[in-house]
């Protein structure tokens, strides 16, 4: 196979950067999720908005359990469905 090199079909690499905070919160949240407590600790060091995302405890822990365990302890459930 020939690999033809068309310099009108470059890409711009540096227009094809997404940073973390560009996505929503909850997109954040659900990343956030897979992370440990202690590394979630971590990211919160790293920027007051990474401190704002993580100072949400109800919600990422929510997700957190949530991610890990849900389908094994009906976690929606938990406080009668009243947890968000």
């Amino acid at each position: 196979m020939k690999t033809i090199k068309d310099p009108s079909l470059a890409i711009d690499k540096s227009a094809c950067v997404i940073h973390f905070s560009d996505f929503l919160e909850y997109v954040q949240l659900c990343i956030l999720s897979f992370l440990t407590p202690p590394e979630v600790a971590s990211l919160a060091y790293t920027s007051k908005r990474f401190v704002s995302l993580c100072k949400y405890d109800d919600k990422l822990l929510f997700n957190i359990c949530d991610c890990r365990w849900g389908s094994k302890t009906q976690i929606k459930k938990w406080g009668n469905g009243k947890i968000t």
